[in-house]
């Protein structure tokens, strides 16, 4: 049975852990932008937006898929939003 063939509330702990493929570990970086909030010359606090990589081994993105690891890895980084959707892409996956 696929992923979306049954409502999620469905799904065991063990399914959903059988599900989850992390995005952004050790050895496979993955884009985002985030935003800072840094201090100024004049000592304002100013939000700056910063474009970096996830590359954490113990809080990666996690995607649910019934794909495998590389087909879930290589869609992502095909299909990569532009930098302008990438904080809307995180919140999406979290």
């Amino acid at each position: 049975m696929g992923l979306l063939q049954k409502p999620v509330r469905d799904y065991t702990p063990q399914d959903r852990a059988a599900l989850k493929k992390p995005l952004g570990v050790t050895g496979r970086p993955y884009p985002m932008r985030d935003s800072v909030m840094v201090e100024d010359a004049s000592g304002n606090a100013v939000l700056v937006q910063t474009l970096g990589v996830i590359e954490d081994d113990a809080n990666p993105l996690w995607v649910y898929s019934d794909r495998t690891y590389a087909e879930v890895v290589g869609m992502a980084i095909r299909d990569m939003p532009t930098p302008g959707m990438l904080p809307l892409f995180k919140k999406a996956l979290l």
